[in-house]
């Protein structure tokens, strides 16, 4: 029976299309007069067509159209109305209306039409309904096929993988579907599979084959089965093909292989005689090595001669017994031992054997190696030994004795050691002392010259002294530095001048001044033969700096940067003041600063030069006097 709700506003008619279609066809009808109230009964029971007028309470029948699309899916539903207006008809097809009737006319007729319409959408629901399950059941077994599956056009454009592809490839569907097959192999094996595929549609067969596929750069050996898919006329409409995945399978057959030859190139080419041994003594196979040790060819040992042929009498009974006990509880077989090899043409060569069982047969690998003239090496090396273990006794003997004279010698040179370390550090304190001293005697007069100050009312007097005892400090640091110093030869040109630079500035009271001091000196040792002129220079060119280069209240920056490549030295001095004037001859002047500055670079094998363009600049390259060998 097929089950209706009919909605109509007029009573009369409902009754009307009620009793035609329940007495003359396998329906029954329900009906309901608003569509508030069919909402109700759509809510409550499950109806196979709705059928509907246009014009309900309430609501249109558009209104209610959308509404079923919305909640109940794709119920059939036909409008069953007076109105005949176009727009109306467009609207329902628009919204999914199955079928569309007009009222009126010979009822007879009418109502079998609509019995024929209900039918015919129902048919189709229940058709649609079954063809969805059907595909659900028939993807549900593809999905799980764990074999790849891939469906074609008959352009050969892939229109279906299943998740064993997607899953083996590393590819989204969406990445494959709607691009040609034949363009992820390689040319050969695409070639090869466009003749079996253009096989199934012109025979409508099934057709297999075997192949390697490389797909997004990764390996694959299939074999697989493509099998046409025909339409309701009988012809090929798609082309399914069912891969099976025997990668593993072929990387396995292609690894035995792989193993046994290299078993046999091992066996051919081990440069020793091999061969392996039946449970019966056989010799089941030998190689070539063993053919020239014996004298016998492959043809005529492989299966037809026994081990036992080749052992010596005397030999062949204790082999027997390991032959035996190795094939029994092959844990107490000797595994390594010697025997006498008997040679085609009766030559005896004396034989070291390894034999070993080869794992869950009863057959046993036997290698031979031929030791009779490393015996014989072997007979003479003894005799040798002999002679030479007594050369060696002499020989030691002597080395002792000589041994002995060595140690007296050693024990002598360290004692020489000892005392020339004595002796060093003795001059070091001595040094470090005479460096003490001196720094003292040079404090000394530089404490003279300060009491001496303090009667000296004359300025150009008073301001000689004090540069004399500015002087004397420099030369003074130098030793205070080398007698602090573990290394008493050198002193750190940064920390020389960053501490006789910090003392000036005090004495002139610089920094209240807004005068800045920068180095820039990194890792630059110098000897005191370097460091007493180094520091006389600095001390000249900063007291300059900063009694002249910054009058009233100016502010500004001394800088000084060295280098040190090798022995030389490259100095730049500069100030950001007002600078040397240009009519002044800095090298011929009355003073004795800058006089003592050009004497000291001379002295230093050295050059400088003036740069007024921004305050005053000097450039320094100095050599430091370089050690005697």
């Amino acid at each position: 029976m097929i089950s209706v709700l009919c909605v109509d506003d007029e009573e009369p008619h409902l009754a009307l299309t009620k009793r035609y279609l329940e007495d003359n066809g396998d329906f029954t009808v329900d009906t309901a007069e608003s569509g508030e109230l069919a909402l109700q009964k759509l809510k409550t029971a499950n109806y196979d067509a709705v059928v509907s007028d246009y014009q309900i309470p309430g609501m249109d029948g558009i209104e209610f159209l959308k509404y079923v699309r919305e909640h109940h899916g794709h119920i059939p539903f036909i409008l069953f109305t007076g109105k005949g207006r176009e727009e109306v008809v467009i609207q329902a097809f628009e919204n999914g209306a199955d079928f569309y009737l007009q009222k009126g006319g010979e009822p007879k007729s009418q109502y079998t039409e609509l019995m024929h319409k209900i039918r015919s959408a129902v048919g189709r629901r229940q058709e649609k309904d079954a063809l969805r399950e059907s595909e659900q059941r028939y993807r549900m077994l593809v999905e799980s096929n764990p074999d790849s599956v891939i469906i074609l056009d008959l352009q050969g454009r892939i229109q279906f993988v299943n998740e064993s592809v997607v899953r083996i490839t590393q590819m989204r569907e969406d990445e494959v579907l709607g691009r040609i097959f034949f363009d992820f192999p390689s040319p050969e094996e695409s070639k090869l599979l466009m003749e079996k595929f253009e096989a199934v549609i012109k025979t409508k067969q099934p057709e297999r084959y075997k192949g390697r596929l490389i797909i997004a750069g990764r390996e694959f050996y299939h074999e697989s089965v493509g099998v046409p898919i025909l339409s309701d006329d009988g012809e090929v409409a798609l082309v399914m093909i069912i891969s099976h995945d025997i990668t593993l399978q072929k990387k396995t057959e292609e690894a035995l292989r792989q193993s046994e030859e290299r078993y046999r190139a091992i066996f051919e080419h081990t440069g020793t005689a091999m061969v392996v041994i039946e449970e019966d003594t056989t010799i089941g196979f030998s190689n070539t090595g063993f053919w020239q040790l014996s004298g016998y060819t492959g043809e005529e040992i492989d299966g037809k001669k026994s081990w036992t042929e080749f052992v010596v009498k005397e030999d062949l009974e204790r082999m027997l017994v390991q032959h035996r006990l190795r094939r029994e509880t092959h844990e107490k077989a000797l595994t390594h031992y010697e025997f006498r090899f008997l040679t085609r043409n009766g030559e005896v060569r004396t034989i070291f054997l390894t034999n070993s069982m080869i794992s869950g047969t009863k057959k046993s690998i036997a290698s031979l190696i031929d030791v009779t003239d490393r015996k014989l090496m072997e007979s003479e090396i003894r005799s040798l030994n002999i002679v030479l273990e007594q050369r060696v006794k002499d020989r030691t003997e002597a080395l002792m004795k000589a041994n002995e004279g060595l140690e007296e010698e050693i024990a002598q040179r360290l004692d020489a050691e000892g005392k020339l370390r004595a002796s060093y550090d003795e001059k070091v304190m001595l040094l470090k002392e005479v460096h003490h001293r001196v720094k003292n005697n040079l404090q000394i007069i530089a404490s003279l010259l300060n009491l001496q100050s303090r009667y000296i009312t004359d300025e150009p007097t008073l301001a000689a002294i004090k540069e004399s005892q500015n002087r004397v400090r420099a030369m003074a640091l130098v030793h205070e530095k080398l007698y602090r110093s573990e290394d008493i030869s050198h002193i750190s040109l940064n920390d020389y001048i960053r501490f006789l630079g910090t003392g000036l500035f005090q004495f002139y009271d610089a920094k209240s001044r807004g005068i800045r001091f920068s180095l820039d000196i990194r890792d630059v040792d110098v000897d005191i033969n370097a460091a007493i002129p180094l520091g006389l220079i600095m001390n000249e060119l900063i007291s300059n700096s900063l009694k002249y280069a910054f009058p009233e209240e100016r502010k500004g920056e001394v800088f000084i940067s060295v280098k040190k490549e090798g022995h030389t030295l490259t100095i730049l001095f500069k100030d950001d003041g007002i600078g040397i004037p240009g009519d002044l001859d800095w090298t011929n002047t009355p003073s004795l600063g800058l006089r003592l500055v050009t004497s000291l670079v001379d002295q230093m094998n050295g050059t400088i030069d003036l740069d007024r363009s921004s305050g005053t600049a000097f450039m320094m390259v100095l050599h430091e006097k370089e050690p005697s060998v």
